[in-house]
């Protein structure tokens, strides 16, 4: 128990009111996040509840965590780093799980959950691009079965990949997550916010095949590398702790809501562990390549042919030249370009120099095989 000292000023007496007031501080309690899924390594984060006066996020670093399955020891975590734990081992479908997680000066804390079989999605549809207002939008449409035999809950996320350079010259690749929205009144997550991971039920279409139609918060997708969208069939504690989580945030902004408190599933202490599963739509465009460069060489202002394949995608078409450049290590852009599927008709620019020919396409980046030599 600690003692605080309030000082209260009585500016019409001129005089100071000193109060003691005793605050009783409740031991801290153990915080473990431990969402799994068999598709991933067991990993939780393990930390402790904040007091009155604490203000920064506390790190457990000695705990022992545990996992159980039918009562025996099957997984124990080891200490990686910045409070989180983790394993070489991966949960399985439809297996009880129990956790537990002890460290020194706290009280032990348990939790049980396990990953509920993935729904199976029967196909995507991706629309085109809409404009609105200054922003784009992409209505897609996915399709999957529900299992009759049991209550479902669903996570839905969206994730653009392309291909871009660092600063080394080298290609890599960045995932982009996607915002969305819905007016499909299956969501629990406030129709018409923008939100990264939409969740809803099958109330209405148990052991149905169902519909669900969101909206992408962008109009990338027709042009992206790859698009991942991932269902996740989720457990009920992921389930309730995620809306609890959104609505407590939505209910933050409003200073006349009332407050939300979230869901927790850990026994003695705070925190969740849920399990899920995923079902994953994949849309890869085809890798673009070349072949050949004709002529192999030239001076600013020659009209050139870069040969190959896939320079463009179905009716898309977004293609870039980028010519190697002793002062632009980004290299310089063809002034005109006119490409097909497999021939690209570029213009050499000035400040060129000589170096490999970069086509940057809908299916990724791709260097010509020969060096294109600049004339003196």
């Amino acid at each position: 128990m600690k003692r605080f000292i309030l000082m209260l000023c009585l500016l019409l007496s001129g005089c100071d009111l000193v109060v003691d007031i005793d605050i009783p501080l409740k031991n801290p309690s153990l915080v473990v996040n431990l969402v799994f899924d068999p598709q991933n390594k067991w990993s939780a984060y393990v930390g402790r509840n904040n007091q009155v006066l604490d203000t920064a996020v506390v790190r457990v670093a000695n705990a022992l965590v545990v996992i159980y399955a039918g009562g025996q020891s099957v997984d124990t975590l080891t200490y990686l780093d910045h409070g989180y734990y983790g394993s070489d081992d991966y949960p399985a479908l439809e297996v009880d799980y129990e956790v537990r997680v002890s460290a020194p000066d706290f009280a032990d804390v348990t939790a049980n959950s396990f990953a509920p079989v993935p729904a199976q999605i029967t196909s995507v549809s991706i629309g085109p691009e809409v404009s609105d207002k200054g922003k784009s939008f992409t209505n897609v449409k996915i399709v999957f079965k529900d299992d009759p035999a049991t209550e479902n809950f669903y996570e839905l996320t969206l994730e653009t990949v392309d291909d871009n350079m660092d600063s080394n010259g080298n290609i890599i690749q960045e995932t982009r997550p996607i915002a969305m929205t819905t007016d499909d009144p299956l969501s629990t997550t406030g129709q018409s916010d923008e939100v990264f991971a939409l969740q809803f039920k099958d109330v209405l279409f148990n052991g149905k095949e169902n519909s669900y139609s969101f909206t992408a918060i962008s109009g990338q997708l027709n042009y992206a590398k790859s698009v991942i969208l991932r269902l996740r069939t989720i457990s009920k504690d992921l389930y309730l702790y995620r809306t609890t989580t959104i609505a407590q945030g939505l209910a933050s902004d409003n200073r006349f809501a009332q407050p939300v408190n979230v869901y927790n599933n850990i026994h003695n202490g705070f925190g969740i562990f849920a399990g899920a599963a995923s079902s994953v739509y994949v849309d890869t465009k085809p890798t673009p390549y070349i072949t050949s460069v004709s002529p192999d060489h030239g001076k600013a202002g020659d009209v050139i042919l870069i040969s190959g394949g896939n320079f463009i995608y179905g009716e898309q078409s977004s293609v870039s030249v980028l010519f190697y450049s002793d002062s632009n290590p980004h290299g310089i852009s063809s002034r005109r370009l006119r490409p097909t599927a497999d021939v690209i008709e570029a213009v050499v620019p000035e400040g060129a120099s000589t170096g490999k020919i970069r086509v940057d396409a809908i299916g990724g980046i791709v260097f010509s095989p020969d060096e294109f030599f600049i004339d003196e």
